[in-house]
């Protein structure tokens, strides 16, 4: 599991290179289609590590279970542990960073969309310009 964290590491700061690189070159129009392959690769890899650490995680437990008197038991009892140890620490930090992304997100979108709709309303004012100096002429 930390061979694979640390190579699906490595591959996302490439994956975000690429995506830099993209965006620097053709903006946000142009890299959309790159934009989008990487949030479905980062996204595919979050998703292999956490199941590589959960069978981690509960191959360790079973390990550890199946050399006292009650398996089942101390099995319940050390994922229990886990669970207090890790849930703390997830809504500490992981919930609190990517409720603040979201937002993050959110708001560029609106400034997108506040500037596009800002775009456009001058374009139809240049075009209702254009149309009534034709028309007094």
């Amino acid at each position: 599991a930390l061979v694979l964290s640390v190579a699906a590491l490595v591959v996302i700061v490439v994956l975000d290179r690429i995506e830099d690189v993209a965006y620097s070159r053709w903006g946000l129009e142009g890299a959309k289609g790159v934009l989008k392959m990487v949030q479905i690769s980062v996204n595919a890899l979050s998703i292999l590590i956490g199941f590589t650490w959960e069978h981690s995680f509960d191959g360790g437990l079973a390990a550890i279970a199946s050399i006292t008197p009650h398996p089942c038991t101390m099995k319940l009892a050390l994922t229990l542990l886990v669970l207090v140890c890790v849930i703390p620490a997830w809504r500490t930090h992981i919930l609190v960073r990517h409720m603040t992304l979201q937002n993050l997100r959110h708001e560029q979108l609106r400034a997108i969309e506040s500037e596009m709709s800002e775009s456009m309303e001058a374009e139809e004012d240049d075009i209702e310009d254009m149309v009534g100096k034709d028309l007094i002429e």
